[in-house]
This record gives structure tokens, C-alpha cells and sequence, in this order.
């Protein structure tokens, strides 16, 4: 409606970790919580309209990433990847996607 952004209070904790199985396969897991308390604004507007604020109590979120990349040839530097990603919670609806695909670096 032109008012700026509807959310920008939010309440985050992310964790997230990458490694190396073998020398040519890396893995990246990361997990995300987040609680959302909208903005003053749009708190004040549904105040003052007598109407029910969706933020009122935090709507909880959680968000979540997989993936990898493996070396088919170093060269040319050549790598498959993947990724599995999820979100879940009272903010948006659940999703989830999946990524493949192949990555050449000249």
C-alpha cells in the first residue's frame, strides 16, 4: 500500500557450518529462527483502525539449507552442485526447493 516495509523487527539466530568430506566434495548446512514483529508503523496503523495486527504475537519462522558441491575434474574446474532448502513456520507458507546443477570457473 506505500508504506514501507511491513517487517523490520525481527529477532534472528543463524547457525551454519561447511566442510570438506574428501578433498574434491563440500557440504554446507545451515539452519535459521526467526521471530517477526513487524514495523511501529504498521502496528500503529491497524491500532488506530480497530484491526488485528498479524505480527501481534512474533509469528515464528524457521528456514534451512543443504547442499554440496563435488569436483567432476579440476580441470577445468569443473563441479556438480545440489542443494535442498526448506522453510517453515507462521510467517509464510511451507516451502521447499531443490537445486541441481553445474558450475565450470574459466
Amino acid at each position: 500500500e506505500g508504506y514501507g516495509i511491513a517487517n523490520n523487527r525481527v529477532v534472528a539466530h543463524h547457525f551454519g557450518f561447511e566442510g570438506l568430506i574428501m578433498e574434491d566434495f563440500i557440504y554446507r548446512l545451515m539452519v535459521t529462527y526467526t521471530r517477526n514483529y513487524g514495523s511501529y508503523m504498521g502496528q500503529d496503523r491497524a491500532a488506530a483502525t480497530d484491526q488485528v495486527y498479524p505480527f501481534q504475537n512474533g509469528p515464528r519462522q524457521w528456514y534451512f539449507y543443504a547442499g554440496s558441491e563435488y569436483w567432476i575434474m579440476r580441470e577445468p574446474n569443473l563441479s556438480v552442485i545440489y542443494a535442498l532448502s526448506m522453510d517453515y513456520g507462521q510467517l509464510f507458507r511451507n516451502r521447499m526447493g531443490i537445486m541441481v546443477g553445474f558450475k565450470l570457473k574459466l
